[in-house]
C-alpha cells in the first residue's frame, strides 16, 4: 500500500512538472506541435526502455487485436490528446495550483462513479457516506484555499 501511495505522489509530481514544461513548449511551438513532440519523444524513449525491461511486450502489443479486450481499453493513449492540451489550456487561464486541485476533484468524482456502477471493468462497490463527505470537504477546502476575499 505504501509503495502505491509513494508512486502516486511521484506520478503527481511528474504530471505537475510535465504540465509546466508543456506550457513553455506550447507557447513556442503551438498546441499541435506540442502534441506531436510529446508523442514522438515518448515513443523514442519508450522503445529502448521496453526492450530493456520487458522485451516480450512487443509480441503482446501485436496480439491485442485478438486478445478479446473491449475496444475502449485500446484508446487510453487517445485520452492523452485530451489531457495534455486540457491541462495546458487550464494552466494558461488560471494557475497550476487551481488546475491540479480541480483535476484531483474530477479524478475523485469519476473514480467514485465508476466504483458505484462498476463501469469500465472497475469492481462495483457502493459509495459510502464518508467518501461523499470527504469529497465534499475537498471541494470546500479547494474553495477556501483559493478564495480571495474582497
Amino acid at each position: 500500500m505504501l509503495a502505491g501511495i509513494l508512486m502516486a505522489l511521484v506520478s503527481g509530481i511528474a504530471v505537475g512538472l510535465q504540465s509546466v514544461f508543456n506550457l513553455a513548449l506550447e507557447k513556442h511551438i503551438g498546441l499541435a506541435g506540442l502534441m506531436l513532440w510529446l508523442h514522438f519523444i515518448g515513443f523514442i524513449v519508450a522503445v529502448p526502455v521496453v526492450l530493456l525491461v520487458d522485451p516480450g511486450a512487443y509480441g503482446k502489443i501485436f496480439s491485442l487485436r485478438t486478445a478479446g479486450l473491449p475496444f475502449y481499453v485500446l484508446l487510453g493513449g487517445v485520452l492523452g490528446l485530451i489531457v495534455v492540451p486540457g491541462v495546458t489550456f487550464a494552466i494558461q487561464r488560471s494557475d497550476p495550483a487551481i488546475t491540479f486541485s480541480v483535476i484531483m476533484i474530477g479524478q475523485l468524482v469519476i473514480a467514485l462513479v465508476m466504483q458505484q456502477f462498476g463501469l469500465l471493468g472497475v469492481e462495483r462497490a457502493n459509495i459510502h457516506i464518508n467518501q461523499m463527505l470527504g469529497l465534499g470537504l475537498i471541494v470546500i477546502g479547494v474553495g477556501v484555499y483559493f478564495w480571495r476575499g474582497s
